[in-house]
Order: C-alpha cells, then sequence, then structure tokens
C-alpha cells in the first residue's frame, strides 16, 4: 500500500526506505490476507491483473508468479518513488510480465473493461473511495473481479486503536485528521459493504482475517510504531513537551497483551470483494 493524491510524505525519501525496511513483517502479518485477496480476485493463469497502491511491489510480484507468461500485471502507485523501487524489484526478479507506472486509483489512465482482476492491499483507505470504486468498475470486464485489504474495525486492532485512543484522549485528532485516523474513518464492514453497492458492484462479501502482530515486549510495539510515518503522525502532532508521556501511555496500555516473553497484538483484515454484473441477454423465446 502507498500513494494518497497530494500527499508527498508518501513520496519521501524517509518513508519509502522504512516501506522497504519493514516489507517481510508487513508480508508475514497480511500473509493470509493477502492470500485470500489473490484468491476472490481469480487472479490465474493468463489474467490481466490491475495491483492498485502497489508501493514497493510486493503484491504485484505475487499476482505476476500466478498469471504466468500469458498473464500480465499492472502495477501502480501514485508515488513516483515507490514506483521506482517497485520496478528495481520487478527487473531483479527478471519478469517479463508487471509494468509498474506511476497513477491514481481516483483517476486510472486506462481503457474501460481492460482487466479481468483489480486488486490492493491496504490502500483503499487512504484514497477518495467513491471516485475510486466508479474507476475500478469502469476498468473491470463484465463479471471481472475486485478483491480489496482494507483494515478491520478498531476494536479489532489494538496496534491502531491504541494510537488513535491516545491522541483523542490529548486533542491530537483534530482537521485536518492523521492519516491513520482518516483511514478508519469509514467505520465498519457493513458501510464497506454499502459503497461497494453503491458503486455498481454485484456479488459482494465482505470477509474477516485475522492474523497478529508480534514483538517481544510492550515496549518493542511502541518502538515499531515511533518508526512507522503512520503510526507516529498522531502522536507527533502533540507539543513536544506531551509526546514522551503519550508515548509512554500507549506502552503501559498494550502490555497487557505481554505473554510469555513476547507482545502478541490481535490483527484483523476485511478482504472486501465484488464483481463488475454481465451482460444481460434476454430471449425472446
Amino acid at each position: 500500500m502507498a500513494g494518497v493524491v497530494g500527499d508527498s510524505r508518501w513520496d519521501s525519501d524517509a518513508f519509502v526506505a522504512n516501506w522497504v525496511e519493514k516489507a517481510g513483517e508487513r508480508n508475514r502479518i497480511f500473509a493470509s490476507a493477502t492470500e485470500r485477496m489473490l484468491a476472490e480476485a481469480r487472479v490465474g493463469a493468463g489474467s490481466r491483473v490491475l495491483d492498485l497502491g502497489t508501493g514497493t511491489g510486493d503484491t504485484a510480484l505475487l499476482a505476476a508468479s500466478r498469471v504466468g507468461p500469458q498473464g500480465h500485471v499492472l502495477a501502480i502507485d501514485p508515488a513516483p518513488t515507490m514506483v521506482d523501487v517497485a520496478r528495481k524489484a520487478v527487473d531483479q526478479a527478471g519478469l517479463t510480465n508487471v509494468t509498474v507506472r506511476v497513477m491514481h486509483a481516483e483517476s486510472l489512465d486506462v481503457a474501460d473493461g481492460s482487466f479481468d482482476s483489480v486488486m490492493g492491499r491496504n490502500m483503499l483507505m487512504f484514497v477518495a473511495l467513491k471516485r475510486a470504486l466508479r474507476e475500478i468498475r469502469r476498468v473491470l470486464r463484465p463479471l471481472g473481479r475486485l478483491a480489496t485489504v482494507v483494515w478491520s474495525e478498531t476494536a479489532r486492532c489494538p496496534y491502531y486503536a491504541c494510537v488513535l485512543d491516545v491522541a483523542r484522549e490529548r486533542g491530537a485528532l483534530v482537521e485536518p485528521l492523521p492519516e491513520m485516523a482518516r483511514a478508519f474513518a469509514l467505520g465498519d464492514r457493513d458501510a464497506y459493504l454499502r459503497e461497494l453497492a453503491e458503486a455498481g458492484f454485484a456479488s459482494i462479501e465482505a470477509h474477516r482475517v485475522a492474523s497478529a502482530r508480534r514483538y517481544a515486549s510492550a515496549a518493542g510495539a511502541v518502538k515499531a510504531m515511533r518508526e512507522s510515518p503512520i503510526q507516529a503522525e498522531p502522536i507527533e502532532r502533540l507539543a513536544a513537551g506531551e509526546r514522551e508521556a503519550a508515548w509512554a501511555e500507549i506502552e503501559r496500555r498494550l502490555r497487557p497483551y505481554e505473554k510469555d516473553g513476547e507482545c502478541v497484538l490481535p490483527m484483523e483484515s476485511l478482504v472486501l470483494v465484488g464483481e463488475r454484473p454481465g451482460w444481460v441477454v434476454v430471449s425472446r423465446w
């Protein structure tokens, strides 16, 4: 995932370096949700696939191995620096069935009905959802499939909820909202299903996929939060003298998750699924 239209932070060297460094952890945490996304999108041999918000190309590489030499993956991201990294990953893998381009999910520069499948991991929360869904439906062929991973409700994701709760209590969640707060603004599974229906998708589903974030301790979890530009942003909005107290409070709230020498934070993703309706044939007989 990467890319908010008009937000240069996603294209900064610091953000991209952090994204590359955390690739292994990110792919582990979201492995089950990613596999479910690929399966629900029906990414298979010969498919034409659009990978939204590809970031450093992790999901595009997985899709490329499934579509094979007869298929093709177009991986897009609005952040040019991310795209550069993704292109290098594609080149290093020796893949000829992947193209990486700078492009926004809200304004897809491709023809109508171009793709069998559209997918995206942890990116729909960071775009103008109604515009993006209209564009996705447009570029899918009839009966083409959308499958995308988004974060579940904050109550099911304490790693995120803890930061937001402390930031809210200390008055940091004001307009313009921090990136992470905007990502959870839609609310819940049913809200996403309504958005998919309003955008004209059929066969709509939302599957809950559980996982976990694992750290050596609550202090280790806080260290990871502080290294993440998205996680750190709400607390960084506080006055300098308040930040350390806020991080200490977050660590205190995470300690109940410590057990047997590690801190295990439950995590849940939603895999959203929709299909572009096919042509309706009416018999005259």
